[in-house]
């Protein structure tokens, strides 16, 4: 019995160690698993039956709650005792007290023990999909790395390894066109969204996002970190081109200047600043101000009074996302290619 009780307590202590499932979760299931394979070979037993463990002297005890009556009344040998047999368990107990059996753990049948097994290995899993959970949920709308670990050539998919988060798969519309990837490889991915399921967690993540960009600005530039510079807006097209519009708190903080840092280190690509993430993109940031529709979307658009396609914009209208523009200068240029400032600069 000792020894069992032991074994059980180096387990759960083990479980949490590896597993990172806390004692008292475990402790509760396994309470659970005792008393569902006792009442499998006691039907009759209601709820007066308890188990107690005690982590200090690494003991587990079970125990069938009697109340005692009289001869007269005795009907249900699983509830009740008589009080010359309770004598034996509490000497001083008397007619209408409750007395508590001991109950060995030889008594419990192999069938029984099964099902402890059973409930226990089946806590232990659900335990590991709610750390799971827990974990994704804390790390949403943030940046994480994850390891390559297949490759779907037909379909363009990727399966990451997310660590103690599972796995989740970064499809094809979600990666920046032109990446290739291969087994093994570290990538860092932006967590769209996480939805709790019976196996675990399903993770939404993303390449393309543009919380993603404003995530690894935050990670390079300390203004932004802190709460000095402001991002009001991101407009991103993969692997093309992303714009953001920021704002200073601090008149004595040039914005556009915090977050392009010296000789551009901090939007640089190749492996440096916010651009090893975004790489591919061509980037423009340009300060939001005291807010004002029309400037904003004619300096996204590049027809600024001070841009080199020298138009402006007559009137701007913006309703909802729909951006009707009175172009007046080089419109072309004011376009872009593909039309990609208009797209961009209504985002």
């Amino acid at each position: 019995m000792s020894a069992m009780n032991a074994e059980f307590f180096d387990a759960i202590e083990q479980i949490e160690k590896e597993k990172g499932i806390p004692r008292g979760y475990m402790q509760e299931k396994i309470q659970q698993a005792l008393l569902t394979a006792f009442k499998r070979d006691n039907p009759d037993c209601e709820d007066n039956v308890e188990v107690i463990m005690d982590e200090n002297k690494k003991t587990i005890s079970m125990f069938v709650l009697k109340t005692i009556v009289e001869e007269s009344e005795y009907v249900n040998d699983a509830t009740q005792i008589l009080l010359d047999e309770a004598h034996h368990y509490d000497k001083k107990a008397g007619i209408g007290d409750t007395v508590r059996i001991p109950v060995e753990t030889k008594k419990f049948g192999r069938i029984a023990a099964q099902a402890a097994k059973q409930v226990i290995i089946q806590g232990i899993r659900e335990a590991e999909r709610s750390a799971q959970c827990s974990e994704m949920q804390s790390r949403a709308h943030e940046i994480i790395t994850g390891t390559v670990t297949a490759v779907d050539a037909e379909r363009g998919n990727i399966v990451l390894d997310l660590g103690k988060g599972g796995s989740a798969v970064l499809p094809k519309n979600e990666q920046v066109p032109g990446e290739h990837f291969t087994e093994g490889q570290m990538v860092q991915v932006y967590v769209v969204d996480v939805l709790a399921t019976e196996r675990g967690p399903r993770v939404t993540i993303s390449r393309t996002h543009p919380g993603l960009v404003k995530r690894m600005f935050e990670l390079e530039v300390p203004e932004i970190y802190d709460g000095t510079v402001e991002v009001k807006a991101i407009a991103r097209e993969a692997g093309a081109r992303t714009k953001m519009a920021v704002w200073s708190k601090d008149a004595n903080v040039n914005p556009v200047s915090a977050c392009i840092g010296p000789h551009g280190d901090r939007v640089a690509g190749g492996g440096g600043g916010a651009g090893r993430v975004v790489d591919g993109d061509a980037g423009q940031v340009q300060a939001a101000r005291a807010f004002n529709g029309e400037r904003h979307v004619a300096r996204a658009v590049g027809c600024d009074g001070y841009s080199s396609a020298g138009g402006d914009v007559r009137t701007v209208e913006l309703e909802r996302r729909t951006v009707q523009l009175a172009l007046h200068g080089d419109c072309s240029a004011a376009l872009g290619l593909c039309h990609r400032n208009v797209q961009d600069g209504s985002s």
